[in-house]
This record gives structure tokens, sequence and C-alpha cells, in this order.
């Protein structure tokens, strides 16, 4: 798309050249993975942190069966742990971008399945037991923005 006014002729980029660019950026991957690595990093050693507390936010879901609630605790922020330091390795970006977009789509999954049912939880554990992040529409949505950003950059 071309602005004409006055003076020289400006190129503006439109939708499909902003895509072009947004793929071809490494430099644009890398913050966004660094930024997804920090999250899951952070959240996996909050988690870990008050590991009881975070076992009773995963049983609160009442997706996991109860002899299944301590290894389901556990691996979210073993797996968390894994995949925050490959998104920071820059091995492989964007499968381990791929794989950590999964991930935040199961826990986007899980908060719908709160709001659906009706359950009653102050505290969604995304970021552990320690610090309060309400499961709401709010959090559905920033988890959705980021599935999409991550997308537009594998794509």
């Amino acid at each position: 798309m071309f602005l004409v006014g006055h003076g020289p002729i400006k190129f503006i980029p439109g939708p499909a050249e902003v895509n072009k660019m947004l793929v071809q950026s490494p430099e644009l991957v890398f913050a966004f993975s660094a930024l997804l690595g920090t999250l899951f990093l952070v959240g996996a050693f909050l988690k870990l942190y008050k590991f009881k507390n975070f076992k009773t936010l995963i049983r609160s879901y009442r997706i996991v069966p109860s002899k299944m609630v301590g290894l389901v605790a556990y691996a979210i922020p073993v797996s968390e742990s894994v995949v925050g330091l490959l998104l920071f390795s820059f091995l492989a970006p964007k499968l381990v971008l791929a794989a950590s977009l999964v991930m935040v789509g199961f826990y986007t999954v899980a908060i719908a399945h709160v709001m659906v049912n009706g359950l009653r939880m102050s505290n969604c554990g995304c970021l552990g037991a320690s610090v309060q992040v309400k499961p709401d529409l709010g959090k559905v949505a920033l988890n959705l923005l980021t599935i999409a950003v991550g997308l537009v950059i594998l794509i």
C-alpha cells in the first residue's frame, strides 16, 4: 500500500507485508519466546515453591482423577521448566514455541471448564498458589491473545 501526500511517496506496509516481516524476524521469535519462557520458568518456580497449595488448586479444577492429582501437579511445573528453558535455548524455536502454545491452550480449556461449570476458584494457579490470578474471561482472553500472537509468528 502506498500513501501519497506532500513530498515523496511513502510505503506503508499492509497486513500481508506486516505478516511477512513478523515471520522473517528471528528477533521477534526470540523476544516472544523469551517472554513466554520467563512466564513458564517463574510459574514453575512458584508452583513448586508452595507445592501443597498448588496441588490443592489442581484438585479444585475437578478434571483430574484424585489418584492422579499429585502426578499432574508435579508434571505441570516440571514440563513448564523444560519448555521455559528450551524457549531460551533457541533450539528448534518454532517446535518449542508450538509446544508452549499447546500448553497455554490446555490451561485455557481448564479455565473455561471452571467458568462453564460454575466452580468457585479465586486463583487459577497460573503463577502457583503465591500469586492470585483469577480464572475469568479476562484470563481466557489473555491466553487466547498469546496463542494468536504465537500462531502469527509460527505461520
